[in-house]
């Protein structure tokens, strides 16, 4: 099976979310064959971590800690042009990417896993609280998209050390 892996950042960048994207993979690529696409601050790149192919998109801009770049769905449809996919795998709740990953899959007409991070997207800032809010809508869109979802909770004390 071919998965495609759709989060905002791979490590070494972005943060809890990332490294339990790249080490579920990592964990399965022995079973599964996977490709992940993510955005970048840095320049736009290839690599081979293991068994995983990963593709870097810089990213147009950044909101909050959140990369934007507006031909993230095209680059997701341009890497079906050269491999198949079975599943797309997105993870979030970082607004943009797995929404991408939602249209793709929809386009595609191929299974979309999302694994939900949980936590507050609420910054305590009104531009941004707003744009949260606005973003909720067009999540839920995301979510309902997708075939199954993977949640995943931080303790109270893995909260605090953050």
């Amino acid at each position: 099976m071919k998965i495609l892996l759709v989060a905002p950042y791979f490590p070494k960048e972005g943060g809890g979310l990332e490294q339990y994207a790249f080490r579920i993979a990592e964990t399965l690529s022995s079973k599964y064959n996977f490709t992940a696409i993510c955005l970048s601050r840095e320049k736009s790149r290839e690599e081979i971590n293991g068994n995983i192919r990963i593709i870097r998109k810089k990213a147009d801009f950044v909101i909050s800690n959140t990369p934007i770049k507006l031909s993230f769905l095209f680059d997701i449809l341009k890497i079906f042009r050269e491999e198949k996919f079975d599943l797309i795998w997105a993870h979030t709740p970082v607004p943009f990417a797995a929404d991408m990953a939602a249209i793709a899959s929809r386009i595609k007409k191929i299974p979309l896993v999302i694994t939900y991070h949980t936590g507050k997207l609420v910054k305590g800032k009104l531009l941004l609280d707003i744009l949260v809010k606005i973003y909720e809508i067009l999540e839920r869109l995301t979510l309902g998209r997708a075939k199954k979802i993977i949640f995943v909770r931080i303790s109270k004390t893995q909260a605090r050390s953050n």
